[in-house]
This record gives C-alpha cells, sequence and structure tokens, in this order.
C-alpha cells in the first residue's frame, strides 16, 4: 500500500486516508486503473449504541464502553480499555471541521444521537466525494473501470458459489462545460458565501436521465443555518414521511424534530 510510482497511470490502489483535513482535497486521492479500498469509519446509530449503553454517562461521545469499540487504530494488546484516541479524534474532527458541532444539553442519548448521525453524514459524503471522483477517471487517462466482487470457498480450496455477474458500464460524457475558482466568481455578487448553495440539475432533451447535485462554497458550520422546524407523519408500518416546515434547507443540518 503506497508504494507506487506517483503519476503512475497504471495498476490497482487503495485509499484510507484518516487526516480529514484533506478529506475532500482530491489531489490526496489516487489514481489507478481500478481503486480496490477506500472509506472512513462512522459511529453506528443511537438504536445500535443503545444495546450497549446502559447509563447516561456510557452516552457520552468518549465514554469507555464507545471507546472499547473504535478499533482504529487495533487494540494491539488485551490490556483494558485501550486507548483509542486516535480514532475517536478522526470521528470528532470530520464532524467538527465541516458541520455544526452537535450541542444538544441535558439529554446524553439526544446529544450521542446527533454525534453518531453527524459522523455518517461525513462519512457518506467523503465516500460519494471519491465515488465521483473515480467515475470521472474512466473518461481520462487512467481508464478507472474497476469491478470487484466476493466468492465463497471451502477450506480446501473448493469454489461453493459463483455470483459474479457480466455488465456493460455505458459511455460517460465527461464534457467540462464550466470551469470557475475563487468566491467571488462562483457566488452570485451581492450575497454573502455562507448564505449561499447551488442546486445544479443537468437533464437530456428528452428528459429521460436527470442529474442533480447540490453544492455549499462554505463548510457548514461557518454558514448561516436557520433554526429549522421537521414535521413527520406516519406512512405505514415502520415508516414515517419528513417534511422541512420552515427554516432549513435539509432535514438533518441542525434540526429539531416535532412528532404531529
Amino acid at each position: 500500500y503506497g508504494k507506487f510510482t506517483r503519476g503512475e497511470l497504471y495498476g490497482d490502489k487503495e485509499h484510507y486516508n484518516y487526516d480529514t483535513s484533506i478529506s475532500f482535497d482530491i489531489s490526496s486521492y489516487p489514481v489507478a486503473r481500478f481503486v480496490n479500498e477506500f472509506g472512513f469509519h462512522s459511529l453506528p446509530s443511537i438504536y445500535t449504541l443503545d444495546r450497549i449503553l446502559s447509563s447516561p454517562e456510557a452516552h457520552e461521545f468518549n465514554s469507555s464502553v464507545i471507546r472499547a469499540h473504535n478499533k482504529n487504530p487495533p487494540a494491539g494488546s488485551l490490556e483494558y480499555p485501550w486507548p483509542a484516541d486516535r480514532g475517536q479524534n478522526q470521528l470528532m474532527t470530520g464532524v467538527t471541521k465541516y458541520y455544526p458541532t452537535p450541542n444538544i444539553t441535558g439529554d446524553a442519548r439526544a446529544l450521542l444521537a446527533q454525534w453518531a448521525y453527524t459522523t455518517q453524514v461525513f462519512q457518506a459524503a467523503f465516500m460519494a466525494s471519491q465515488i465521483t471522483y473515480y467515475r470521472l477517471g474512466a473518461s481520462r487517462g487512467e481508464n478507472n473501470m474497476g469491478a470487484v466482487y466476493w466468492q465463497w470457498y471451502s477450506f480446501s480450496g473448493q469454489l461453493l458459489s459463483n455470483v459474479s455477474k457480466e455488465f456493460v458500464v455505458g459511455p460517460l460524457n465527461s464534457t467540462r462545460l464550466l470551469r470557475s475558482s475563487g468566491l467571488s466568481a462562483i457566488v452570485p455578487r451581492g450575497h454573502p458565501p455562507n448564505d449561499a448553495w447551488l442546486h445544479l440539475t443537468l437533464q437530456t432533451n428528452d428528459g429521460k436521465h436527470t442529474n442533480e447535485q447540490f453544492f455549499h462554497p462554505v463548510d457548514l458550520k461557518d454558514c448561516l443555518l436557520r433554526p429549522t422546524k421537521v414535521l413527520s407523519r406516519p406512512m405505514g408500518h415502520n415508516q414515517i414521511s419528513l417534511q422541512v416546515a420552515h427554516g432549513g434547507v435539509a432535514a438533518w443540518v441542525n434540526g429539531k424534530l416535532f412528532l404531529t
């Protein structure tokens, strides 16, 4: 891992970079014919954590129970509780650098739920950024066109099942329509960058294909977010409908949930 000639366009690479200060810097992503592993860890949902946390103290972000379940880096010994400073700090900075810091008071479980969900938001955004970059590589010199599948074997080496499936990747149009740099050139004149977000929709003439993207030029933690009210109503078994009643642009951005 990491042993390659800079600038090469062949072979496969991995990307496990836990320095959250450069998570969205595409120049830190590998360029290769195939990227076989990449990702970032996050906390599980609060409902999963509820199964192992039995006290308000255990619901703290850095409680010994939560740290015991953070295996990044691996424990290295049987000593308990083992150090998890690095992994916990990675989770924390992924949130605090880019998103509003969870700040619920008086309810340890609700605060941890906010932390857990926001670590998942960062994880999803980081992986989406990489997937978009690697997908674009299919139209560049590296010709990034990879697929990976897992197979079951017996300990004798016999293949137990074959779940591979042939598929064809359609042509990718990566025409550059616009290039602009600097907040003054990107954000409409007269509007502060921390109070603007871009909704980009690209549609084919026949209307059969649509691509939708959202972009905020400033990290959400520095944006002028409004207090958000989210309404919900049941839609059936284990299903609810969420609606942003006022104030916000997304249900998860610093919102409060009101059941109706």
